[in-house]
């Protein structure tokens, strides 16, 4: 895929200890190319709500937030997210 690194590190997020914010911002802060929300038991407007917060975080900067668990709830109104 054009744009894609053929390797590297990327950072996926599962209920972690610290903070999703925290994490994520310490990747862009690091260059790390991809961060992956994959919290497959929290509530739709919980997730959307999380996404949006650490889509804001990745915005303007090289890393890029993937959202691979329920995108369908992601796409509706709030379809501006993708990246």
């Amino acid at each position: 895929m054009s744009g894609m690194p053929e390797g590297g590190l990327y950072l996926i997020l599962t209920a972690p200890r610290i903070s999703h914010e925290e994490l994520t911002a310490e990747a862009v802060r690091l260059g790390i190319p991809f961060v992956q929300l994959r919290e497959k038991e929290l509530p739709e407007d919980q997730l959307l709500d999380l996404a949006t917060r650490l889509s804001r975080i990745t915005s303007g900067s090289a890393t890029r937030l993937i959202i691979n668990d329920r995108p369908l709830a992601l796409l509706g109104p709030h379809a501006a997210l993708a990246q």
